[in-house]
């Protein structure tokens, strides 16, 4: 019900935007967007799918009403203004819950993994769900924002489904992790595997305390700073 609200009121914006002689307006739609495991319902692809279609069929109902349009149109408009935003790095953390076989190598669990992946995206594709796409890597994990090509996520052939599916709008690259020149150890170890640095001062910190890893994660600055970057020499 909250879905197909903010979609009548998207449908009502893009009346006005007309109506004040705008003729390059495109459908003004709502794009929920799966998340982590973790964050609830809406993160598994099945769930994202059926909260959108669910929602078109409220819309669909309420646009028969209110408007007295034909089910045919209703379900048209309904389904022009109600899509998904799919983020394929949050869909690859679903890899850490995903059980290998007896006898499987890592990388045949991996293969099998992009293939479920790959299909739920195809599926997704027909019903027209994903209007909006987030390109995003990580090692199946954490969100961690890698640089494309640098984790596990089936990335290249994501593209390539969305392309075949003829999405219209430009894909959205969320890297960001790593500052120029930097790595994504730095992040594997601490999100991964929890290991402290050295001590300094007589404090023990995690990788995270000091480089600045992002989104959901530490943000915080270094506590110490020496030599030449130091901002005296006091040290």
């Amino acid at each position: 019900e909250n879905m197909a609200e903010a979609a009548m009121y998207a449908i009502k914006k893009e009346e006005q935007l007309k109506k004040a002689g705008r003729t390059d307006v495109e459908p003004i739609y709502i794009a929920p967007e799966n998340m982590f495991p973790e964050h609830g319902y809406g993160s598994h692809p099945q769930e994202l799918k059926k909260l959108v279609l669910s929602a078109r069929r409220e819309l669909t109902e309420r646009l028969r009403i209110e408007r007295k349009m034909s089910r045919s149109e209703a379900k048209k408009v309904a389904e022009d203004h109600i899509k998904a935003t799919f983020d394929i790095g949050h869909a690859n953390v679903w890899r850490r819950f995903f059980k290998e076989e007896k006898g499987e190598t890592i990388e045949q669990t991996n293969k099998r993994f992009n293939k479920w992946l790959l299909k739920e995206v195809d599926e997704l594709n027909k019903k027209n769900i994903i209007g909006h796409a987030h390109l995003s890597d990580n090692f199946g994990y954490q969100d961690e924002h890698l640089t494309l090509g640098e984790g596990s996520a089936p990335v290249a052939e994501f593209i390539q489904k969305m392309k075949k599916a003829g999405l219209k709008e430009p894909m959205v690259v969320e890297y960001g992790a790593q500052a120029e020149g930097e790595s994504a150890m730095l992040g594997a170890w601490s999100k991964m595997v929890n290991s402290p640095m050295y001590r300094v001062d007589g404090i023990k910190q995690t990788w995270s305390d000091v480089e600045h890893s992002g989104y959901f994660g530490r943000t915080s600055s270094p506590t110490f700073i020496t030599g030449n970057y130091g901002p005296s020499k006091d040290w």
